[in-house]
């Protein structure tokens, strides 16, 4: 399982997830209650130009 990873500057307190080479998952997490988070999405970001 891929672990999810902290954002920093303005999207501090967000985290993402990549879904493969195309996409990241940006997420919050909101709540936590014993071995269950509960997020929200915040976006789904197209990646494929990130680095051109």
């Amino acid at each position: 399982m891929k672990k999810e990873k902290p954002m920093k500057g303005d999207k501090k307190g967000l985290s993402f997830l990549r879904i493969n080479g195309q996409y990241k998952l940006e997420f919050r997490e909101i709540a936590n209650a014993g071995n269950q988070a509960v997020i929200e999405i915040c976006s789904l970001v197209d990646i494929t130009n990130h680095y051109k």
